[in-house]
């Protein structure tokens, strides 16, 4: 298999409710976050002039997205990556599922970078833990970025 390297992001969003309660919740710094109705904020949290029509909440969960947080396939794959984030969301299924129900989403984001073709199987167990958790999987490819 080609090498590749991938990051990972928790992203939230929600027609009206906050979502800071997620930073305790699973101990993440968000990277930006904004609640519907108050002002948007840029990456280093000063107010722009518009207000959110949704709230968002994101957190890279491969480190700092200004430092890299890439994860190379060397070190471990994508597929087993997303297994061990699936058992560590686990306990939060109904708060994933609240969100989902009253009209919110909650997603993975990966950006996943290489210099060739590149690929990954994701084995239905790992998809029904997904869904189970109500989390989209969302998959940015940057072939030639390896």
């Amino acid at each position: 298999m080609t090498p590749y390297s991938f990051s990972v992001s928790l992203r939230l969003t929600h027609p009206t409710r906050p979502l800071t309660e997620f930073s305790d919740l699973l101990d993440l710094k968000p990277a930006r976050f904004w609640t519907a109705g108050e002002p948007k904020l840029t990456p280093k949290g000063t107010p722009l002039p518009i207000k959110a029509e949704e709230s968002f909440w994101e957190a890279s969960l491969t480190g700092a997205q200004s430092k890299g947080g890439k994860i190379s396939s060397k070190k471990t794959t994508l597929e087993d990556w997303l297994g061990q984030a699936v058992a560590d969301f686990a306990p939060h299924q109904e708060k994933f599922a609240g969100i989902a129900a009253t009209g919110g989403r909650a997603e993975l984001l990966i950006r996943w970078f290489g210099d060739y073709t590149m690929g990954a199987s994701l084995e239905p167990d790992l998809l029904r833990a997904l869904s189970d958790l109500s989390l989209t999987l969302r998959l940015d490819a940057f072939p030639d970025e390896g």
